[in-house]
């Protein structure tokens, strides 16, 4: 399983978030200790808003543990939301247009997960993309297909619609194809001034999700803290330190609608 993080609030560099924390995100790219596959190598990638209409985007096949540029963009990018991801796949090809974060127009998308029967599923939820968005998809994972089609289902004007959605389309063509429980994942979409992220799976055994509660600054590696700007809220596959109040665990099923001073969690799917 890969690992993410999403960050909204005040400005902050990057680096904070990424290499400094006593258990940083890059870090978990090694060692994970709260994934089925605690080394996340075959790639990595960030997605930023800044001062243009799209965010910006840096993907690579290197891992986060050996990438120069990742580590030179960190120290130097200072954003208000960002995306971080560490790629484990799944089975398809270790190539750029398949690391995290995808992004559409002002969007971002990132996801931690699989499709189950995922060689059966491609090619109808190929033909369900939508005929104009059908072209923009480079690679050939199921997360960015996962975007796409609930991109299809009205993501951009309702994006709890739009994911809910293309689940029931995937698990609907799964169930007619005799696949069971087709979809694990924890996923988030970015735009300019907030995060949306859902926690699902079709038996009910999501991958690990956490937001931050009441969070001012993490413990780093030597003992000491990093002060975190007062205004501010993360979500993450695992916890950046190991102080259990900093963290709360997103309930299975759920949808989170998050700006810089408030977490609101729905039941997921949306009926």
């Amino acid at each position: 399983m890969c690992r993410w993080l999403a960050y909204l609030g005040d400005p902050i560099r990057l680096d904070k978030l990424l290499y400094t924390a006593e258990d940083a995100f890059v870090g978990q790219s090694l060692h994970s200790r709260q994934s089925t596959h605690p080394v996340n190598g075959d790639g990595s990638g960030l997605g930023w808003y800044s001062c243009g209409p799209q965010p910006g985007l840096f993907r690579t096949t290197r891992p986060a543990w050996n990438s120069g540029n990742l580590r030179d963009l960190s120290d130097q990018l200072e954003s208000h939301l960002f995306f971080a991801h560490v790629r484990a796949t799944s089975g398809t090809a270790i190539q750029e247009s398949n690391c995290h974060p995808f992004r559409y127009r002002d969007r971002l998308f990132q996801h931690n997960g699989v499709i189950q029967g995922y060689d059966k599923l491609k090619k109808p939820m190929d033909m369900a993309v939508r005929d104009d968005l059908y072209p923009l998809m480079e690679g050939s994972t199921d997360t960015e297909r996962l975007f796409y089609l609930a991109l299809t289902f009205g993501l951009l004007e309702d994006v709890g619609g739009g994911l809910s959605r293309m689940v029931r389309f995937v698990e609907e063509t799964a169930s007619n194809l005799g696949i069971d429980n087709p979809i694990t994942m924890t996923a988030a979409v970015g735009a300019p001034n907030g995060i949306h992220a859902v926690r699902y799976s079709s038996d009910g055994e999501s991958p690990t999700l956490y937001h931050s509660h009441d969070l001012h600054s993490l413990r780093v590696a030597d003992g000491d803290v990093e002060t975190l700007p007062d205004a501010c809220v993360l979500l993450l596959s695992e916890p950046l330190d190991d102080v259990p109040s900093h963290w709360q665990e997103v309930p299975e099923s759920s949808l989170l609608t998050v700006t810089t001073d408030h977490v609101d969690s729905t039941p997921f799917p949306l009926e």
